[in-house]
């Protein structure tokens, strides 16, 4: 399983990724580390590469709910937690 994380606040992001390395060694994951500044980044660099994308709701630009809509409309069907 390939893990991504879209979050813009750095205190946030990493403790999100502590947390999911951890789960991510005990279940044989791949946690593929991505923290972009913007959704609208994320989206046009590898959003298709992802099982489960962890996105944030509110940010610059693209926010994660119409982030979710785009990735839903390009054929992703991994998981979106918000």
């Amino acid at each position: 399983m390939k893990i991504a994380v879209v979050e813009n606040l750095p205190a946030f992001a990493e403790s999100l990724q502590t947390l999911l390395r951890q789960w991510a060694e005990e279940n044989r994951a791949s946690l593929v580390w991505t923290s972009f500044s913007s959704a609208e980044d994320f989206l046009s660099v590898c959003a298709g590469e992802f099982d489960l994308i962890f996105m944030d709701i509110q940010m610059d630009g693209l926010d994660g709910i119409s982030a979710a809509r785009r990735l839903r409309d390009e054929g992703f069907d991994g998981h979106i937690v918000f």
